[in-house]
């Protein structure tokens, strides 16, 4: 190759004129460009004629690229018309390239090039030129502009901008099908010779695809190129300049072409016959398997849609088409009964969803196979003859009645006997019970519609050779009404009647309730018992009634309450009845028969008690007590208001007197005592009460603090110290809060507070409380007056005479000779000899 193209060049080196000889001449004239000749002739008027020549044209040089020479290359020569010859004048370059690629001799003119120049790189060059004077640096000629223009050979091949294309078609195209288009490029002068004329050809791919030679448009050569067959095509292109001449360049590129996938292959079953086996006991819905056709095309053009078209099978089973697959899945679609069939036979159909109408005459694009599906034999459980059961029964039918009978059967072949049975966790209180050989279920308890009215039961169908073939259902049983409730009162009346109630008035109206549920609805009917002269019942036939007053007023003095005997009836077979009593208590009232009061024990109050009584229940304590000291301390009542607390003070002190003389004996009635303090406590209250309480300090001034004590008892024989009223007083019964005793109470009654003992045996507790009492009742007198005897002083030489609190000392007297004085004893024995306290018993 390297050889053609030194050849090339030489060749053209000898036949194109030589641009490098041609010199360049400068005058000074008006146009710089051309040379002026002056010629003397003679005219015919004898005159003579000057003659001017034009210069030559010089503004442009060429030179030939890729110069393989080891001089530099001549480009051409400078000259000037003031050049003598004699080293005067001197030549300048400047422009592109000057003094690097080009130089210029200074002396003679001529131009080089230093190296090989590349037109792809440059086409042309501009420079300009002067002449100036040695020695004076002034230019003889002015400034001129040439151009430099470089001539291209072929020395650049064709090139593709990709190495590899990448194109397809569709298959079965007509011969002459357009694929792609492939381009070259020549850095060549297009302009200039064939150098840049590309023409391409095919120099593998054939007979499959052609290319055109000017255009480099791949095309199919061959008709109906199946992709089946072959899909992938490698097609090489050449390009080559110089027209495609001997001695041109060339350059290639590979063309990787797919055919692509058109819809010219029907799908195709590879049996006509295929076989399937299902138990008779699969759901519905169960796949049974699956049927697949199979399509040589691809994506979209190989998708197929199942279908059953015959048999005799098409309402027992369905096909679904499973599209990543591409497969038929045959599923059950009723229940299969081995017994009744045990061989089904379909006609499934397999065809292309998208058909291309190019290629009808290839034939239908769907094919059929038969399908034979085989039901195999399973032990099935027991099959009632119903999905589910209602029976209605009366609630009052008798226990062992049948309600009714559930029936089932073994559906196999050999059939075998059902046994039944309830499921008792829907029966929990066995309300109910089943044959277990007929399937009868009767009661086994009495019925109750009010109770239950619905009653949900679960049977159990269960084959006796296999017992773990099993069949519920579902048994409503529903309870029918009896009327066997009788109607009441709907709610509990509480009911008054005013003391100056008129006849005909209304009281109260009722009405009634039944737990019956009759089909035409509740309908009760109401009558009193017995003619009543106070008071009638009026029905108002809507299931309500009136009471009414049937005479003129009524007294509480009298009577307080009445009884009214009410009879409520229904209207159903049988008809039943209750006696419902309401309760009618006399009141007093305004005028607008607003109740005010309703107890007797208001009109009883005022009145208190009448002397006669007070005198008995007065006379029977004396006797109960048979003591003179306390008839003593009774006979001072009228005489001092303040009888109570001296009462009260003293008990302790002559209570201690007694017993410092018959101890035993003081215990033994000690019970009695307790009672007669209180039966005492509560006449005097009832006494106060009758009495117009006023306060006794009726002056603004309050005297309580001149009131001065002398009766308090001291501290002790050992108390030597000043008087200190605290000493004498138990902190655990000091008053948080006392009220004035100067002033009438706002209330005529204040209940008084009686909180229980501890032990509800001690004297001093009782005592304590009394006078808690006392002490907060505004009516009694100043406090400062009164004198305290409920303790006595501390360290007492001969100690507390009282066995009050005997029980809670420690002292280690010994009770046991008690035991020998007789069974009268023993309760004392036993109280005081076990080693605790009373309060501890």
């Amino acid at each position: 190759m390297t050889i053609y193209r030194v050849l090339l060049l030489f060749l053209l080196w000898v036949c194109l004129p030589n641009f490098s000889s041609m010199e360049m001449f400068f005058r000074r004239t008006s146009e710089p460009q051309t040379k002026v000749v002056k010629a003397r002739t003679a005219g015919r008027d004898g005159k003579v004629l000057h003659r001017q020549k034009r210069g030559w044209m010089w503004n442009q040089f060429f030179l030939l690229e890729e110069y393989t020479g080891s001089d530099y290359q001549y480009v051409g020569k400078l000259h000037s018309d003031q050049d003598k010859g004699d080293g005067s004048l001197k030549y300048i370059l400047s422009g592109d390239g000057a003094g690097t690629l080009f130089i210029i001799d200074e002396k003679t003119g001529d131009i080089h090039a230093t190296r090989r120049i590349d037109r792809e790189e440059k086409a042309f060059y501009t420079l300009r030129a002067q002449a100036i004077n040695r020695r004076t640096l002034r230019p003889v000629e002015p400034e001129s502009e040439f151009v430099i223009k470089i001539h291209d050979i072929n020395d650049n091949e064709p090139t593709f901008p990709e190495e590899i294309y990448t194109a397809s078609v569709p298959e079965m195209s007509v011969v002459g099908t357009s694929v792609v288009q492939v381009t070259a490029t020549d850095a060549d002068d297009p302009s200039y010779g064939n150098s840049a004329r590309v023409i391409y050809s095919i120099l593998q791919g054939q007979p499959y695809f052609s290319v055109e030679p000017e255009t480099g448009i791949i095309r199919t050569a061959l008709p109906n190129m199946n992709r089946e067959n072959r899909e992938q095509y490698q097609v090489v292109i050449q390009a080559k300049d110089m027209g495609g001449q001997m001695g041109g360049l060339s350059g290639t590129t590979t063309v990787n072409i797919t055919l692509t996938d058109v819809n010219d292959n029907p799908p195709r079953f590879s049996q006509n016959t295929i076989h399937l086996r299902v138990p008779e006991s699969s759901p519905v819905g169960t796949a049974i398997g699956s049927v697949k056709a199979t399509d040589a095309d691809t994506g979209k053009n190989a998708e197929i849609e199942y279908r059953i078209i015959d048999g005799d099978g098409t309402d027992m089973f369905d096909i679904i088409t499973q599209k990543d697959t591409q497969e038929g899945i045959l599923t059950v679609r009723k229940p299969l009964d081995y017994e009744s069939r045990r061989l089904y036979t379909l006609k499934v159909e397999a065809e292309n969803t998208h058909v291309d109408p190019r290629f009808y005459y290839l034939g239908p694009f769907k094919d059929t196979t038969i399908v034979k599906i085989s039901v195999e034999d399973v032990d099935e459980p027991p099959v009632f003859s119903r999905s589910s059961y209602l029976f209605e029964v009366h609630e009052d039918i008798e226990v062992g009645t049948i309600i009714g009978t559930v029936m089932a059967r073994d559906p196999d072949s050999a059939s075998s006997s059902i046994r039944f049975s309830l499921d008792r966790h829907t029966d929990l209180d066995r309300i109910f019970n089943i044959h277990s050989g007929n399937g009868s279920i009767y009661t086994s308890k009495p019925l109750d519609r009010e109770i239950s009215q619905w009653h949900n039961l679960s049977v159990i169908a269960a084959e006796i050779n296999n017992p773990k073939e099993t069949t519920r259902v579902a048994v409503f049983v529903r309870i029918l009404d009896v009327n066997d409730n009788a109607p009441q009162f709907a709610v509990f009346y509480d009911t008054f009647v005013c003391e100056n109630a008129r006849p005909g008035q209304l009281i109260q109206t009722i009405s009634a309730v039944d737990k019956d549920d009759p089909l035409g609805g509740q309908k009760f009917f109401f009558s009193l018992a017995a003619v009543n002269p106070n008071f009638t019942v009026q029905d108002n036939e809507d299931n309500t009634a009136r009471i009414l007053t049937r005479k003129n007023g009524f007294s509480r003095h009298e009577i307080s309450s009445y009884l009214l005997p009410v009879v409520i009836s229904d209207n159903d077979y049988p008809i039943q009845s209750s006696t419902g009593t309401l309760t009618i208590r006399v009141c007093a009232c305004d005028n607008q028969g607003n109740m005010q009061s309703c107890s007797a024990e208001a009109l009883l109050l005022p009145a208190g008690l009448s002397t006669g009584a007070l005198i008995a229940i007065l006379l029977c304590i004396i006797i109960l007590l048979g003591s003179t000291s306390f008839l003593s301390d009774m006979s001072s009542f009228h005489k001092d208001s303040g009888f109570l607390w001296t009462v009260l003070s003293d008990i302790p002190l002559q209570t201690g007197k007694l017993l410092s003389h018959n101890r035993c004996y003081f215990h033994q009635h000690r019970a009695v005592a307790f009672s007669n303090l209180i039966v005492i406590v509560v006449l005097f209250a009832a006494l106060k009460r009758q009495r117009k309480k006023e306060p006794l300090i009726l002056s603004k001034e309050d005297i309580r603090d001149n009131i001065v004590s002398y009766n308090d008892e001291g501290g002790g024989e050992e108390d030597t110290q000043a008087f200190d009223i605290g000493t004498l007083r138990n902190p655990a019964v000091i008053e948080d809060k006392k009220l004035r005793r100067d002033i009438i109470p706002e209330t005529l009654f204040i209940p008084r507070r009686t909180p229980s003992a501890p032990d509800n045996t001690d004297v001093r507790d009782f005592i304590n409380e009394r006078l808690k009492e006392h002490d907060i009742d505004p009516t009694a007198p100043p406090y400062d007056s009164l004198a305290t005897y409920a303790y006595e002083g501390n360290d007492s030489i001969a100690e507390s005479l009282s066995s009050l609190e005997s029980g809670t000392t420690d002292g280690d007297q010994n009770y046991d000779y008690l035991r020998e004085w007789g069974p009268r004893f023993n309760k004392l024995a036993e109280m005081y000899g076990g080693g605790e306290s009373d309060k501890d018993s």
